[in-house]
């Protein structure tokens, strides 16, 4: 097998194997397509009744289907089923780590929570069917505008959450803003029919807001109630003492 060719992994195979006799672990080999694949070797040495090794046993088994059914599954754990976005959960832990990141770096992030204005008329008018088709564009443009370590996560429903990292100063996000309300309201076209919604977006900022990933979502949860209740299609910043922040 070339994976016990491999000097530094046979080199670990061969002293457990001195020292107790056995080993097993995950390795990777190539299958009859010359594909790399994953495989469980279970490595054990055979002796006599004077203790002395005669032989080794060694037992090769294909995980690459278990493997392929884990990350299936992680991956239906951590996205929204319709849209393909990372959901809550997923939300949760990048937010966690772009807070640490962020603080490391000495950098500005922001969590813009958004909800679509006039999302359930689509639904009553055109039914949930032309209501999911246009969840899914939009999703579609909201992943259009995000940079290299940006994330986007749909929490259910008509809402979203984007996350813009590595902003050096909180003013950096009001033209993705901007085209984030331009592209909302853009018409969604299906069966011939076109329908309309707009963004409402709260935006809180890390570290100026908070320092806590939950308090930054409940800030910018509540900026974004304040968006829709000047007006809806804007975006309206939670800082203590802030206006909104209307879209030419």
């Amino acid at each position: 097998k070339p994976s016990l060719l491999d000097e530094k992994q046979s080199s670990i195979i061969w002293a457990a194997l001195k020292e107790k006799g056995h080993w097993d672990g995950e390795i990777w080999e190539r299958n009859q397509q010359g594909e790399l694949e994953p495989e469980w070797l279970t490595f054990s040495a055979i002796k006599n009744e004077q203790g002395k090794t005669t032989n080794y046993v060694a037992i090769f088994s294909s995980i690459s289907e278990l493997i392929k059914r884990q990350q299936l599954l992680e991956g239906i754990a951590n996205h929204d089923a319709l849209t393909g976005l990372p959901n809550r959960r997923l939300l949760a832990d990048r937010l966690s780590q772009a807070t640490i990141h962020a603080n490391r770096n000495q950098k500005s992030l922001a969590v813009c929570y958004l909800d679509l204005d006039g999302f359930k008329q689509v639904n009553d008018v055109f039914g949930h069917a032309a209501g999911d088709t246009l969840l899914q564009e939009i999703a579609q443009r909201f992943k259009s505008i995000l940079r290299g370590n940006d994330t986007v996560a749909r929490l259910g429903g008509d809402e979203f959450v984007l996350l813009f990292n590595d902003l050096n100063k909180s003013e950096d996000v009001f033209a993705l803003l901007d085209r984030l309300l331009a592209v909302a309201k853009e018409p969604v076209v299906f069966e011939n029919v076109q329908a309309r919604v707009s963004a409402s977006i709260g935006v809180s900022f890390f570290p100026v807001d908070s320092n806590d990933a939950d308090m930054l979502m409940k800030f910018a949860d509540e900026a974004m109630y304040h968006a829709k209740h000047k007006g809806k299609s804007q975006y309206y910043i939670h800082k203590p003492g802030a206006t909104s922040m209307v879209a030419p």
